[in-house]
Order: structure tokens, then C-alpha cells, then sequence
């Protein structure tokens, strides 16, 4: 899989979802590479990279890897979302208290759910892909 596309999609899928169906980037997210603005929301493109991976190199079920996967979306968020404060001494997102947060609020227990539901999307649609193939 050729990971450098795959990063720049989702990193651009993730700016997208994120406004439009969020409007709640508080940041500027338009990253300067090479002296030109793009749109990118890179921790999509970190994750999406992750999951390929997991996907790849697994030998579990379907559910299991699904599971396992969320799991590891969930630490890196909060890894790299105390990073990220601790660099930009602001939150770059944070789940609200109706969302039952952890983690200082980098991820929660609402967005965990939606997460599986995407990333059992995302897999489905690798497994599309690979039959095409």
C-alpha cells in the first residue's frame, strides 16, 4: 500500500470531515509545506496509516483486529493530543463532558463508538480494495 497517498487522503479527509461536519477547528490547520497552504489534519493521516497497518500484519478476526485497532486510535489521540498541548499550550481538540471524556479529554468514551464504526468502514473498504486487486 502506498502509505504517502494514503497519508495525504486521510489527512484531507479529516480537515474536511472535521469542518464540515464540526466546524470546530480552532487552530490553523492549513500546514505550510514548501511555502503552499494545505488543508491537513494529520493525526487522520497517523491513524489511517496505523490501521493499514494493523490490518495488514493481523491474523485476527474481523471484530477482534476492529477492537484492537480502536484501542490504539484511542492512545495515540491521547498521546498525541498532550503533546500537542504541551507544544501549542492550547488544546488543539477536546471531547465535551457530554462525550464521558479521558484523558484530559483527548478521547472519549462517545467518539470511541464512532471510531469503531469508521474504522470497521475503513476496513471494510481495505477488504474491497484487496478483492479488487
Amino acid at each position: 500500500m502506498n502509505y504517502i497517498l494514503l497519508f495525504i487522503g486521510a489527512s484531507l479527509f479529516g480537515w474536511l470531515f472535521e469542518l464540515l461536519f464540526f466546524n470546530k477547528i480552532k487552530y490553523s490547520s492549513d500546514l505550510l509545506y514548501f511555502n503552499i497552504k494545505l488543508p491537513l489534519l494529520t493525526i487522520y493521516g497517523l491513524g489511517a496509516i496505523l490501521l493499514s497497518y494493523i490490518y495488514e500484519k493481523s491474523n485476527l478476526d474481523t471484530y477482534s483486529e476492529t477492537f484492537f485497532a480502536i484501542i490504539l486510535i484511542n492512545v495515540m489521540e491521547c498521546i498525541i493530543g498532550n503533546i500537542s498541548h504541551a507544544f501549542n499550550k492550547h488544546n488543539t481538540w477536546n471531547y465535551p463532558d457530554e462525550y464521558i471524556p479521558a484523558c484530559n479529554g483527548f478521547i472519549s468514551i462517545k467518539s470511541s463508538i464512532v471510531w469503531y464504526i469508521f474504522i470497521g468502514l475503513f476496513y471494510q473498504m481495505l477488504d474491497y480494495y484487496k478483492q479488487k486487486n
